[in-house]
């Protein structure tokens, strides 16, 4: 009897292993292989990182407005209409300061005006990580906003919230323009 509901439970588990790897499958298939990419002409909004001045500009999918994107490298220019490439998955501590930020929550939970502004913060935060800043020494005349990126950040790196998307990074042939994460809902791929 106990070998009959051994095997009963594990082939509940691996028909429902299948169905999980045939789900994720018809994601990943539809996920674009490149990207042209430009970005909006004015800057959001700045920040003040020590003596540096830190801002950012919207960059997007020229196709499709449903694809949220954000710079991966600070210190490289913008792209203007350049394609990009799929290259792989996004690495947790991103995922999870998206999950904290911009596409996946609103404006209202950041306490910020508009998306362009969580964008921003959320933006900030990803660079903050990358380029390992002390979000407590990021100011700005806009309280709302550092607060936004700092709690970004840190909800981000506390990994509390699950990560609902599907982000993936795209490079460009191009070492001059930044690499780009693209963020994906499983509702905009099936």
């Amino acid at each position: 009897m106990k070998i009959k509901r051994k095997i009963k439970n594990l082939t509940i588990i691996a028909l429902g292993i299948m169905l999980l790897n045939i789900f994720m499958g018809a994601y990943t298939n539809k996920i674009p292989e490149k990207l042209v990419v430009t970005t909006e002409k004015n800057k959001i909004s700045e920040v003040k990182y020590g003596r540096y001045n830190i801002n950012a500009k919207r960059i997007y999918v020229a196709d499709n407005e449903n694809i949220v994107l954000y710079c991966l490298e600070i210190d490289k220019g913008y792209p203007a209409s350049h394609i990009f490439m799929l290259d792989k998955d996004a690495e947790k501590e991103i995922s999870s300061i998206i999950a904290a930020g911009y596409p996946s929550k609103e404006p209202e939970e950041l306490n910020v005006k508009n998306e362009n502004e969580a964008y921003f913060a959320t933006q900030i935060a990803i660079w903050s990580y990358l380029e390992g800043y002390d979000v407590n020494r990021i100011t700005s005349e806009d309280i709302n906003i550092v607060n936004a990126i700092r709690q970004i950040y840190n909800e981000g790196m506390s990994y509390s919230h699950p990560i609902t998307t599907i982000n993936k990074v795209y490079i460009s042939d191009n070492n001059s323009i930044q690499n780009l994460i693209a963020i994906f809902r499983p509702a905009q791929l099936g």
